[in-house]
């Protein structure tokens, strides 16, 4: 038999077969189902099928099976959504924000009425009780416009998604004779220890579920992202317009950060040691990563945010010598270093309308040289000589390019209908030059003529 009947009786047999079964089970479960009910003869066991549950009579007992319908129920149920009534009903997508506004408090506060002073505020909607109540900390240092700008779209995103909050700005104190940007050029700004010091007074007045730590010159640009508290770590600035709405690299979690309070204090906050700008958000990251912390973060699409115009900071490399040191060591030392060994004093603290002012006073900064960096010079240095003072380095010599290779020039064809010319022939070379002998001058005659 050819191979192409042989597949094709193999397929009838299948589908013969598969008819066969289909059509039994239907016969079988409709007989069933409407058949009363018979003597078992043999058999010891009856299953009588009822339209909601099924009975077994084994040795004239019956047992009920009452649990599994239970069970079916609370599953039917759980699979259910549970419609959440603290959850935003309809979003706007975008803010009305102009970075050109000119912006004051008293419009702020018109705009949020509704807030407590303090800078508080809770839902007053009847079925919306909120489980979590959420602090933010905005860390604060002479930028008045900034701060005004970001406190009128806070409130209203932080109501939009029916918070229970409380808005903490937290500020350096200056001293007599201080200023804003030390002697060597570096800030004498400490961020993570001015955040440590904002969780700490904002927990003496009340036990909150998470902080939201908050720069002051990011403006959410859309309604959509999750000012909400959550069981894991949020880093909720992923698009930044001045990144060009991209995320530069994996490890980057500042600008705007969600994180629970149990989670805060067992990685043991920020560091206090990062004095000036830069670095003390990815130390953050990597402390988290040491005790198995993630990190989330909501669509790129959604997490957009607009930077407000700052003048430019200089980086202090010593941040990035401590922090390479702290990695090598696996942050072994963390619990030394963050909110349980953070020092400071509170200056003033003042409940305006839309925020609580708290005025920190921190020790004098230590700006002293990263000890890890430490070269002894007893050894001898590695590395070109030290060069005269008024040595002038001779400007290199341009690298020859590389030539490229010659090809073969080939030969052109001529169109068709042509005679094809011959190729030329090699001419041929001349024959080796034979070197005559130079024959020798003989001597004149010098006989005499005959005598005439």
């Amino acid at each position: 038999m050819p191979v192409r009947k042989r597949v094709s009786c193999m397929i009838f047999i299948i589908l013969t077969y598969s008819v066969f079964i289909t059509w039994n089970n239907i016969f079988l479960n409709q007989d069933s189902m409407y058949r009363p009910n018979e003597q078992a003869g043999d058999h010891d066991t009856v299953l009588v099928i009822h339209d909601d549950r099924v009975e077994t009579e084994e040795n004239s007992k019956l047992e009920s099976f009452d649990a599994t319908d239970n069970e079916t129920q609370n599953n039917s149920s759980n699979s259910e959504e549970v419609y959440d009534p603290c959850y935003p009903k309809s979003f706007v997508d975008k803010l009305a924000f102009k970075e050109g506004d000119d912006l004051t408090m008293d419009k702020a506060i018109a705009a949020n009425q509704d807030v407590n002073t303090g800078g508080w505020w809770k839902p007053q909607l009847n079925d919306c009780i909120p489980n979590h109540r959420l602090a933010v900390i905005i860390p604060y240092r002479n930028r008045a416009k900034h701060l005004v700008t970001l406190l009128k779209y806070l409130h209203i995103m932080l109501k939009k998604w029916n918070n229970h909050y409380k808005v903490f700005v937290v500020e350096q104190f200056l001293r007599a004779g201080e200023t804003l940007q030390g002697a060597d050029g570096v800030d004498d700004f400490n961020k993570g220890a001015i955040m440590n010091a904002g969780v700490t007074q904002a927990l003496l007045q009340y036990n909150y579920s998470c902080f939201i730590f908050h720069d002051v010159d990011l403006i959410p640009e859309s309604d959509r992202i999750p000012y909400m508290c959550s069981s894991d770590v949020m880093h909720l600035s992923v698009a930044v317009n001045t990144l060009k709405y991209k995320l530069p690299y994996r490890e980057l979690i500042g600008g705007v950060l969600v994180i629970p309070t149990d989670i805060y204090i067992q990685i043991n906050g920020y560091t206090n040691r990062f004095w000036g700008y830069s670095s003390e958000d990815d130390d953050m990251y990597f402390r988290m990563h040491s005790r198995d912390v993630k990190v989330e973060r909501p669509p790129v699409k959604d997490a957009r945010y607009t930077m407000l115009k700052h003048e430019g900071r200089k980086k202090n490399w010593r941040n990035h010598c401590i922090m390479e040191h702290n990695q090598k060591e696996n942050y072994t030392d963390a619990d030394n270093d963050g909110l349980t060994t953070v020092n400071y004093k509170i200056v003033f603290q003042y409940e305006y309308k839309l925020f609580t002012h708290i005025m920190v006073d921190l020790p004098s900064p230590d700006k002293s040289q990263c000890k890890w960096l430490y070269v002894d010079k007893s050894k001898p240095r590695k590395g070109p000589k030290k060069r005269r003072r008024n040595y002038v380095r001779p400007r290199p010599r341009p690298r020859p390019r590389p030539q490229p290779h010659p090809r073969p020039k080939q030969p052109r064809r001529p169109p068709p209908g042509r005679p094809q010319p011959q190729p030329r022939r090699r001419p041929r070379p001349p024959p080796p030059r034979i070197p005559q002998t130079r024959q020798q001058p003989q001597p004149p005659n010098r006989q005499r003529p005959p005598f005439v």
